[in-house]
């Protein structure tokens, strides 16, 4: 086992020249501001047109609750930006460049299980079912994370059932202990997609939230959260 630590329109919409009937939702923002936006909006799209294009934000807590941008509001609610230098931020970019890593490891090493890659206090790690690799190949892996970020991989959302997860990840006897613990944890046979980085698509494990672009760890966030890779 290998260790390695480390457009959209408000509520001004015409519907009179549309000639269609809008559902309208009211999202309440942190300074008591009421906006009205069509219903289907996103909490991201929510969040630029509160804050602007460089609104500094992760995700977004919808009612108290940590969701990412791609969440949809369909009904009346509160929406908050989360910061990325906010505890929660910090958290959701250590768990992003958990992932990030886990991406790198499997171009670089194919046959790579990852296992799990949690965020912690400090930064972040990722366990790997894998043969043995030296210090010395650290710097590659570290060097594959910037490559990826600069790529700006778009982060998509997916949610599997659970047939659909174990057939996925049915190769990796690792991922399928963490189907099981998860999915009989929440009593239901829908779990965030557990897949990893494949086909520039990544994704969650039940609760946590990553990115939505990989852009958000280029360059000084990934060598601030990597610090030194450490083979266990």
């Amino acid at each position: 086992m290998v260790n390695l630590i480390g457009g959209f329109m408000n509520g001004t919409v015409d519907e009179g020249i549309r000639g269609v009937s809008m559902s309208m939702v009211n999202v309440t923002l942190p300074d008591g501001t009421v906006n009205e936006y069509a219903a289907g909006i996103t909490a991201g799209e929510v969040v630029i047109d509160a804050l602007g294009k460089k609104h500094g934000c992760l995700a977004a807590r919808i009612d108290g609750v940590e969701r990412d941008f791609s969440a949809s509001l369909d009904s009346d609610c509160n929406v908050e930006g989360i910061l990325a230098s906010s505890n929660e931020g910090i958290h959701i970019l250590r768990h992003s460049a958990a992932h990030l890593l886990a991406q790198a490891v499997m171009e670089i090493y194919p046959d790579a299980k990852p296992t799990i890659g949690p965020a912690i206090d400090r930064g972040f790690y990722y366990d790997f079912a894998m043969e043995p690799i030296a210090v010395s190949d650290l710097k590659a892996i570290e060097k594959k994370m910037h490559e990826l970020a600069r790529r700006n991989i778009q982060v998509e959302r997916v949610e599997l059932e659970e047939q659909e997860l174990r057939d996925h990840f049915q190769s990796n006897k690792y991922k399928i202990e963490i189907i099981d613990d998860k999915c009989k944890l929440i009593g239901e046979l829908i779990c965030d997609g557990a897949r990893e980085l494949v086909s520039d698509r990544v994704s969650k494990l039940i609760g946590e939230l990553i990115c939505d672009r990989t852009r958000e760890l280029v360059s000084d966030r990934i060598s601030q959260m990597i610090g030194e890779l450490i083979c266990d």
